[in-house]
């Protein structure tokens, strides 16, 4: 009746804004059961680079995870802070990380190359990195989850640092102990 659908238009997708607005609430209000410092949840654009919920979920009070440029301008564009903004990806270019540290966007190192180019770019800052928080992805390597082929957290994957692996853990402390600027730890479990 409204031309939603039809031959030009077979397909439309619609979504549960109040449901959305509920998810969020929860989400919120499970860490502030538990902690009274400040936590972000951040969405991944990549699993609905739309514009106007990315708008509903920053007014629901949730950052943005980006992987790319491109998701990093539809953050923008739906008003997401930097501030409230993760740098997520396994293959961020030193052009990327360096705009990351310039715009104070929390960065997650995925593998030690990664954060040997991080310390590069923050010696050449004077040894700090900024606004930027600065994270080290791992891999706790605990099985695969619901969809084996989507799972993160696998002996096989190659997001973050696979802490079953010989010396892993040891590296992962001493990375920290070696740099104050190190702050946050990520991962996905994959389950």
């Amino acid at each position: 009746e409204q031309g939603l659908a039809g031959p030009d238009a077979p397909i439309v997708a619609l979504l549960d804004t109040t449901g959305i607005r509920a998810g969020a609430a929860a989400l919120r209000a499970a860490f502030a059961a538990v902690t009274d410092a400040p936590v972000l949840h951040a969405f991944a654009v990549k699993a609905c680079p739309l514009v106007p919920v990315l708008r509903l979920l920053r007014a629901e009070g949730l950052g943005a995870e980006v992987a790319s440029p491109g998701e990093l301008a539809l953050a923008g564009a739906a008003g997401i802070s930097p501030a409230d903004t993760v740098l997520d990806s396994p293959a961020k270019t030193p052009a990327e990380l360096r705009e990351a540290l310039a715009l104070g966007i929390a960065v997650n190192a995925d593998n030690p190359q990664e954060l040997a180019r991080l310390d590069a770019l923050v010696a050449s800052r004077d040894g700090h990195p900024g606004a930027s928080a600065i994270g080290l992805r791992i891999n706790p390597q605990l099985g695969a989850g619901s969809i084996d082929a989507l799972s993160t957290a696998t002996a096989t994957s190659k997001f973050g640092v696979a802490l079953l692996d010989d010396g892993a853990r040891e590296w992962v402390v001493r990375a920290y102990a070696e740099r104050p600027w190190l702050t946050r730890l990520h991962t996905h479990s994959g389950l």
